[in-house]
């Protein structure tokens, strides 16, 4: 784990060319002054997922890409996305979600207030 990377957002994509741009950009646009880091796991998508990750990758934002040659199912992927996060938090992120509000600081600060908690969630809109 590495101590500077205060988050680690983790994904699991199949087949969401349609959203996972949208995603990626609102994080990167709505989070500033935290350490994090963006782990895609992609479920074997037969989509242009992958590709368009990619295009952005390497422009603007670093993102961890792991392809998986199966899907594996939701909650597997999910387990490998957190073996490879160096975050000290954790957060699973759905690839149709769109970030506002600097919410993951939010949400970062509350976990790390020493109040004791656990887990924390968004507001869903």
């Amino acid at each position: 784990m590495h101590e500077s990377i205060e988050l680690s957002v983790i994904i699991v994509t199949w087949n969401s060319e349609a959203e996972i741009i949208d995603c990626l950009n609102s994080i990167t646009e709505e989070t500033k002054d935290l350490e994090y880091e963006i782990i895609i796991v992609d479920n074997n998508s037969s989509d242009k997922t992958i590709e368009m990750i990619k295009s952005l990758s390497g422009s603007k934002m670093n993102v961890i890409i792991i392809e998986n040659i199966v899907n594996s199912g939701f909650t597997k992927a999910c387990n490998t996305g957190i073996k490879a996060s160096k975050g000290k938090n954790i957060m699973l992120l759905n690839p149709d979600t769109k970030i506002t509000g600097n919410a993951l600081n939010v949400l970062v600060q509350e976990i790390s207030s020493g109040n004791k908690t656990g887990a924390v969630a968004p507001q869903l809109l």
